[in-house]
């Protein structure tokens, strides 16, 4: 089962007692110390790159964007990762809301999308993405976590087709930040079960081990964690992913990290 977690290589410390048999490193601030560091831990690696920044107005079919995505992908590739997960490949950078009503948060017709299917044209560059990567690692994207039956309209906003985008990359790490959600923890299963059936694919859920956004008051208990973490791994998920290391440390939750870890 892989346990991992999401971390910065600039914020590592405890994380050689967490249990962990895996990481998601943030690539934007990884440089090779930071990767001779992880390596010295004894884990699998894989990389996390974003085609997207978080609150950036952009276009994923803005040239200027999808060459920014190779150069970061080229230095990810350097470190010669496991895998590599692409965040916010979609027309809607910070889009985590699974609801119709919601869709005006979504990238909104601009002069490079204007006209064009949006499913069809990210899964081409999908599919460019991963001839370019030509198999020297795994490739994968973390999912918006939205069923079609729940939100039909969404996934055309978006440009996301999970059965699609299934014959593409390599695995699939879906946001079950379940309270952002607003969904009970067995959602996590539930979903897990969902993306699965859809892409084919591995697929590794990522929870949330506090309130988010960061301006909310935390009151995430370590039982709501454990059930969520319970959920998580059920088949035919591949393990779980903690969201993050950095949060684990703010908010003393490391232990509870290692426990469930060291359970399981």
């Amino acid at each position: 089962m892989i346990k991992s977690i999401f971390v910065s290589s600039k914020h590592l410390q405890g994380i050689e007692n967490s249990g962990a048999n895996h990481l998601v490193v943030n690539g934007s601030d990884l440089d090779n110390e930071g990767w001779e560091k992880l390596q010295g831990l004894d884990t699998r690696l894989i990389i996390s790159v974003n085609a997207i920044e978080k609150g950036e107005e952009a276009c994923i079919l803005d040239p200027q964007i999808q060459k920014r995505l190779l150069d970061r992908l080229d230095k990810a590739l350097q470190f010669q990762p496991e895998g590599i997960l692409i965040d916010r490949l979609r027309f809607g950078g910070d889009c985590t809301d699974i609801r119709d009503e919601d869709i005006s948060k979504a990238h909104q017709v601009c002069q490079f999308c204007q006209g064009k299917d949006r499913v069809d044209t990210l899964t081409e560059f999908g599919k460019q993405l991963s001839k370019y990567v030509n198999g020297r690692s795994k490739l994968g994207i973390f999912a918006v976590a939205f069923k079609d039956d729940e939100a039909p309209k969404l996934g055309q906003v978006l440009g996301v087709n999970y059965s699609k985008l299934g014959k593409v990359f390599d695995l699939f790490s879906p946001m079950l930040y379940h309270q952002m959600l607003q969904k009970p923890v067995t959602y996590i299963s539930d979903y897990t079960k969902w993306i699965s059936e859809k892409t084919g694919k591995p697929i590794l859920p990522i929870i949330q081990i506090k309130n988010m956004p960061d301006d909310l008051e935390d009151n995430i208990t370590e039982e709501e964690i454990a059930a969520a973490f319970n959920e998580a791994i059920k088949y035919p998920s591949e393990g779980i992913c903690f969201f993050w290391w950095a949060h684990a440390l703010e908010k003393n939750k490391t232990s509870i990290i290692g426990k469930l870890f060291c359970s399981h």
